[in-house]
């Protein structure tokens, strides 16, 4: 798991609060990764598939529980990061 911050907005003008962030060491926004992984949450995590969402076939998601509609996504990596996050696919469930 990269270090990554995923924030939504209905508009792309106002970001509220990451509903996501993989390296702030604050567990309450981390989906559904189970609490072994962190404190701290490492760089490049190792999560082992059969903790992961299945999708697509294979066990590869993170689950972000969120309550409203948006239209944009802003999927940013937090400062001192080594490299970009990198997200292979956003899936909208009901």
């Amino acid at each position: 798991m990269d270090w990554v911050i995923v924030q939504l907005s209905p508009d792309n003008i106002s970001y509220g609060p990451a509903v996501f962030y993989w390296g702030d060491s604050d567990p309450s926004n981390n989906g559904s990764i189970l609490p072994t992984h962190f404190p701290p949450e490492n760089y490049n995590e190792v999560i082992p598939f059969s903790e992961l969402y299945p999708g697509a076939g294979m066990s590869t998601g993170v689950v972000i529980n969120v309550g409203g509609t948006y239209r944009y996504v802003l999927i940013s990596a937090p400062s001192p990061c080594y490299e970009p996050a990198e997200v292979d696919a956003i899936q909208v469930l009901p």
